[in-house]
């Protein structure tokens, strides 16, 4: 082996810390899933905010046209 091969595989044996190349999947696989999770999470989050913020900027409006209504009630 060259040296390079043999510090890369060092390197390998190093991130194994003496746990099975089954347990490292496992490991990616869980990480995966919550990273997806966590994703989701987000988006939903972005979501319910923009619905809270759009009922508000619709009742402001509904406020500020009945205002406008009464002014234009009152010239009348």
């Amino acid at each position: 082996m060259t040296e390079q091969k043999l510090e890369q595989y060092r390197e390998f044996s190093e991130a194994l810390a003496g746990r099975s190349a089954r347990e490292i999947l496992d490991e990616l696989a869980a990480h995966k899933r919550r990273v997806t999770q966590l994703e989701n999470q987000i988006a939903n989050s972005q979501d319910d905010q923009l619905k809270s913020e759009n009922e508000a900027l619709r009742k402001l409006r509904d406020e500020q046209k009945a205002q406008l209504d009464e002014v234009h009630v009152g010239f009348g």
